[in-house]
């Protein structure tokens, strides 16, 4: 189906499902520490049908302890789905050391390249969107870990979310 649908399309709810953004929100706050190595979030992915999709991810994320410690992230996209150009990214940069911090990190990379974000003992925020391009229903996960390894944990909010918005 092309969209928006042509001039004399029947118009039903089974084409409008199509194009019905799929939030999926962060119930509970969840914490890792003593690791860099990216994982996927246990609630931040989304499964996405054949189409053209913009997805956004909004986190707020805060380390346990002052310091060099922050998040590193990535995207990790199932089979049958590729970006349509580069994941654009916002936030406090690396070396910021709390919310106040006036070094911000605007970006843009590939889905598997690790961003990474600084923080204080304070919630900090980012945000990061892509074109993402489906030939076939796959899932893409939000991955995150701690920049530096610590037992300090890093931790991503409740109320972070992962948005897709079919727009082709």
């Amino acid at each position: 189906m092309t969209f928006p649908p042509r001039p004399g399309t029947r118009v039903d709810d089974t084409l409008m499902a199509q194009f019905i953004p799929i939030t999926v929100t962060k119930s509970a706050t969840e914490a890792r520490s003593s690791t860099t190595t990216v994982a996927p979030d246990s609630e931040l992915a989304v499964t996405l049908t054949p189409g053209t999709w913009d997805v956004t991810v909004k986190a707020n994320y805060n380390v346990t302890a002052a310091g060099p410690q922050g998040i590193r992230t990535s995207w990790s996209l199932g089979a049958g789905l590729a970006l349509g150009g580069f994941r654009m990214c916002q936030g406090p940069e690396a070396a910021s050391t709390n919310r106040d911090s006036t070094l911000s990190k605007w970006a843009n990379t590939t889905a598997p390249a690790m961003v990474q974000y600084g923080a204080g003992t304070n919630f900090a925020y980012f945000e990061e969107w892509a074109e993402v391009v489906a030939t076939s229903s796959a899932t893409l996960a939000f991955q995150w870990a701690q920049i530096i390894s610590s037992a300090n944990a890093c931790q991503v909010g409740q109320g972070s979310y992962i948005r897709a918005i079919r727009i082709a």
